[in-house]
């Protein structure tokens, strides 16, 4: 019997997937996770899982490092993804220029959903989270001198501020570009132990994802 696989779907999930070992890794190579729990969290089923894990091994983007199904990203891996995530309108070497990802949850009303499109890009910034990014922005502003960051960690994180600013004030903003801007954020708080601003940081990232 023939497998009938619907490609374009095959190729969302494999996005969706590494791009959530990323975000649970934190863009760190030595930093785990179980490939059962995220195919969980992406509504896979253990073929699937299975199937797309070993695809994503098989190119170098993910390695197993454990058993019981734990994985990490590789150093290919991560190129890839923020290949990806900082160039949405090109193609990389195995994801098409836009992976069509379609993640409803809740309460959608006033939500934007692309389906079977070409280059487009989300345009809409809810005012409630642009409000709530901007808070956010302000209350690290005013962090920034209380947290033990060296002089690299304080001009990369003011870097990411200035790039989510300016996003947010763009008449066509990137959601692309500031997920990746508030997850490096959040390694960096996350490295000197800012868990409360760390949290802040990852629960304003699932609004842009």
């Amino acid at each position: 019997m023939t497998l009938s696989i619907d490609l374009a779907k095959e190729r969302a999930d494999r996005f969706r997937f590494l791009r959530l070992l990323y975000e649970k890794s934190g863009a760190n190579e030595c930093r785990d996770a179980s490939m059962w729990d995220l195919g969980r969290e992406l509504g896979l089923d253990h073929e699937a899982t299975d199937r797309i894990t070993g695809y994503l091994r098989g190119e170098n983007l993910l390695k197993h490092v454990g058993m019981g199904g734990e994985i990490g990203i590789t150093h290919q891996g991560i190129v890839e993804m923020e290949e990806a995530l900082l160039r949405p309108d090109r193609p990389t070497q195995h994801f098409p220029p836009v992976v069509n990802i379609i993640q409803v949850a809740g309460n959608v009303v006033g939500s934007q959903i692309q389906q079977a499109t070409q280059a487009s890009q989300q345009v809409q910034v809810d005012q409630k989270i642009q409000r709530v990014a901007s808070e956010f922005l302000s209350e690290l502003e005013k962090e920034i001198d209380q947290l033990k960051l060296n002089e690299t960690e304080i001009r990369d994180l003011r870097a990411d501020m200035e790039t989510i600013k300016a996003q947010l004030k763009a008449s066509r903003p990137k959601h692309q570009i500031i997920s990746v801007a508030l997850s490096s954020i959040r390694r960096i708080l996350e490295g000197v132990g800012a868990t409360l601003l760390a949290k802040k940081a990852a629960e304003l990232l699932a609004a842009f994802v």
